[in-house]
């Protein structure tokens, strides 16, 4: 299991990156077929504790960012379903769906001011949806994330989404 999204997609790259060295291609193939990202191995392997006695106004408002490598390298995510599954949970989204949050791998260090642009602007448009929890499963972003709402002085939690369902007892 791949607890960061952004890594398991490089480490699916491997094969290609290795295409001249057929050995360790080879070797490459076999570890990316055992590779699962947490919320696809969460989503096969177990149910999300729903409780349905769960007040919805006191339900938690919660903004799931979806990383970049897994919007455009993966067919299927499924922690925006195990939240939105979770009766604790209120899912508070973009009127335009998810963006970047300008960490980008190393995008952030080669282009520091361009990358505090881009998460600056979608941090200030996510905190008008007043949510209690900012998630992802992409460690970059998460780290992106807290820079920003800290930078921002609100008191927003950023978890990576395993925090965030142990506390809600999902998981």
């Amino acid at each position: 299991m791949v607890s960061c999204a952004s890594c398991l997609v490089q480490l699916q790259a491997y094969p290609r990156l290795f295409a001249d060295e057929t050995a360790w291609q080879r070797r490459a193939e076999k570890i990316v077929t055992r590779l699962v990202e947490f919320s696809h191995c969460l989503h096969d392997s177990a149910e999300v504790t729903r409780d349905e006695e769960h007040d919805s106004r006191q339900a938690t408002r919660v903004y799931y960012h979806t990383p970049c490598h897994i919007r455009h390298e993966q067919d299927e995510e499924y922690s925006r379903q195990e939240l939105a599954a979770h009766a604790g949970v209120a899912l508070v989204e973009l009127p335009g769906g998810p963006r970047c949050c300008g960490q980008g791998g190393l995008f952030h260090v080669a282009q520091p001011e361009i990358s505090n642009q881009i998460r600056d602007a979608l941090v200030e448009d996510v905190l008008k949806l007043t949510p209690d929890v900012i998630t992802t499963t992409c460690s970059g972003c998460l780290m992106q994330w807290q820079q920003g709402i800290a930078k921002s002085g609100r008191k927003v939690r950023v978890l990576h989404l395993s925090q965030l369902l142990n506390e809600l007892g999902a998981v």
